[in-house]
């Protein structure tokens, strides 16, 4: 053999041993590598997003209805109005301190009042201009057993003939005297604010201040000084239940031929008319300004359609009278002694 063949064979034989040193000839196995991976998987928490779609619906002011809820509970709905008059109806019901208020969306408050009216009842006529509107009716104890409170806007602006069951505007709530009609001027613009009167900077009472009034307004010829002037004032028509035969009410006035409280039935000749003593002015100005319960029988009255007409035609100084807080009764409320006279004339 050539000496170069031997070199040449001993040259591989080498070279294989030591490959097979440090491979151990692994690469010649053909079979598929197999690698086996751990994963792990991690459940994420899963957040269902729920949408509540509110979908913009207003009312008309033109005809919108806000229901009073329970005692001292407040409800408010928004209403869209494209400007103009609406006229504006309550009822307080059993409900006692009941307040509306008509808000803006520009933030103006165009009215708000408190009002205490057992039956529905048309409170005002408000100008609003376009815009949206939210009408608030907040809602006091219940002291009464009438239906709900609620407040309503529609276009009847002019107050309907209509016979109610109660007395309209019974203690002048609203500071008006809306359905009362006023003739001369004895009782003045309005009604007089009894906390304005009884305020230290304005001291609009004679001798002590206002008291044993449950209202804040009430109808006086009083004006702030001794001197008065003649004046009526007559209620809208209301039916006499039966049942409650007692108009009662509250009165200062003393005892003047020329100042009285008479219930006459309309289209008919019935009247009760009835004078009352709550001071006098000889004993001192200290209780003219105390508030008595008056009482009127209504009995021969049952069933009619009357009106009240409050009359107060003296000039005499000091002589004035103030008077509110109407209300039909089972019962007479009547203080001891405050009756001078009362006269029934029955009709048909």
């Amino acid at each position: 053999m050539n000496k170069g063949w031997i070199v040449w064979i001993a040259l591989v034989i080498v070279v294989a041993v030591i490959v097979y040193l440090y491979t151990g000839f692994k690469f010649l196995n053909t079979a598929p590598k197999t690698t086996t991976s751990i994963v792990t998987t991690t459940k994420a928490s899963t957040t269902v997003a729920y949408t509540t779609s509110v979908q913009p619906h207003l009312d008309n002011c033109s005809n919108l209805f806000v229901p009073g809820g329970v005692a001292y509970s407040s409800t408010n709905v928004t209403c869209h109005w494209s400007g103009g008059i609406l006229g504006i109806w309550v009822q307080a019901g059993k409900a006692y301190n009941t307040t509306f208020t008509i808000l803006g969306a520009n933030g103006k408050t165009y009215l708000k009042g408190p009002f205490s009216y057992n039956n529905v009842t048309f409170y005002s006529n408000v100008t609003l201009p376009a815009q949206n509107y939210t009408v608030s009716l907040a809602v006091g104890p219940e002291t009464g057993t009438g239906g709900n409170p609620f407040v309503k806007l529609n276009l009847t602006t002019v107050l309907p003939h209509i016979v109610y069951s109660g007395v309209y505007n019974a203690n002048f709530s609203n500071g008006k005297y809306t359905g009362w009609n006023v003739s001369g001027s004895g009782f003045g613009e309005g009604p007089l604010n009894i906390t304005y009167a009884d305020s230290n900077t304005v001291n609009c009472y004679f001798g002590s201040p206002w008291s044993n009034y449950p209202g804040t307004y009430f109808a006086t010829t009083y004006t702030c000084g001794i001197s008065v002037a003649p004046g009526n004032l007559t209620s809208e028509e209301f039916r006499v239940n039966p049942k409650e035969p007692f108009l009662n009410f509250r009165m200062v006035s003393p005892d003047d031929s020329l100042i009285y409280v008479e219930v006459f039935q309309v289209n008919g000749n019935a009247v009760v008319l009835g004078h009352f003593n709550t001071y006098n002015i000889s004993v001192g100005p200290n209780v003219s300004s105390t508030f008595a319960n008056v009482s009127l029988p209504l009995t021969t009255l049952a069933n009619k359609v009357v009106r009240i007409k409050i009359v107060a035609a003296t000039v005499q100084p000091q002589r004035y009278m103030a008077i509110g807080d109407f209300s039909l009764a089972n019962l007479p409320h009547s203080d001891t002694g405050v009756v001078s006279q009362v006269n029934i004339t029955r009709g048909n």
